[in-house]
């Protein structure tokens, strides 16, 4: 038989956990008012130097890795003369590791070439753009990246991402022994085309269009620029369209564009396996 004493503390018990639970309300749900989302947001435009907007143009966001650092390494020893960590002399911090990789993601901007992406996590950012078609820079690769800081819940508006134009080379290959891979997005392994600039930077060529006979390349390269054309194949040779042997070790010729020069066309035939 249960006492009275047992009744008593259960219905303490049970007035505790009501008055806790209305506390927990009283501090999460403020009325009149939203929850705030951690989540970030970005919005802005594509536009090209002119200030006209690049319709369905592809922004490319990318989080940058986070890192941190471990406590656990054996401590440095400190310099001559120092006894204890102070502010002269800061416990030292172990290596960096990455916590988080990199993360790139991509959106379509509209027919104004404006782009809204939301759910974006607490972390730096870089933006780049590329226009379908080619004609455009993309200054993550051709003028360096800048970064940004997104704040938990924070909406950053009226960015602009500024795209310079640039000459289009055009690599036709033909290749009517079907030598070169079918189904590769890319032209690696079997042939990279590309070029290099004096800096020793490469950009390769992409694959735009393929079909029965051969594909086509595309790549967008800055006005004015010293440039050198690099071709380069283990498993292919390659003539010009006058039957003059192509190199294929990665030493072409240096070419430079101007603004009048808005396509530059090449076209190459494979004849055979390399031997």
């Amino acid at each position: 038989m249960r006492t009275p004493n047992f009744f008593k503390t259960v219905t303490t018990a049970v007035w505790l956990l009501s008055g806790l639970s209305l506390m927990a309300v009283a501090c999460f749900a403020q009325p009149g008012k939203e929850p705030v989302s951690a989540k970030a947001r970005l919005q802005g435009a594509v536009i090209g130097e002119d200030g006209k907007a690049l319709a369905r143009a592809v922004v490319i966001y990318t989080r940058l890795p986070r890192y941190s650092r471990r406590t656990s390494d054996p401590p440095v020893p400190l310099p001559p003369g120092a006894t204890v960590p102070g502010p002269k002399f800061p416990p030292p911090a172990g290596p960096r590791f990455i916590t988080e990789p990199a993360l790139a993601r991509s959106v379509t901007a509209d027919q104004n070439g404006v782009f809204d992406v939301g759910d974006l996590d607490t972390a730096s950012y870089y933006l780049c753009a590329q226009v379908v078609g080619g004609g455009y820079l993309d200054p993550c690769k051709w003028s360096g990246i800048e970064t940004l800081k997104l704040n938990p819940g924070q909406i950053r508006t009226g960015l602009q991402i500024k795209l310079k134009k640039g000459a289009i080379l055009r690599f036709r290959i033909e290749d009517p022994k079907a030598l070169l891979p079918k189904d590769s997005v890319v032209a690696a392994p079997h042939l990279i085309i590309g070029i290099r600039t004096e800096t020793g930077a490469f950009h390769a060529a992409y694959t735009a269009r393929q079909d029965a006979t051969g594909r086509d390349l595309q790549l967008t390269v800055p006005f004015d620029t010293p440039l050198r054309l690099w071709v380069y194949s283990r498993h292919v040779k390659l003539t010009d369209t006058t039957g003059a042997v192509v190199d294929v070790t990665g030493a072409g010729p240096s070419i430079q564009l101007s603004p009048k020069d808005e396509v530059k066309q090449f076209t190459y035939v494979v004849t055979g396996p390399l031997q």
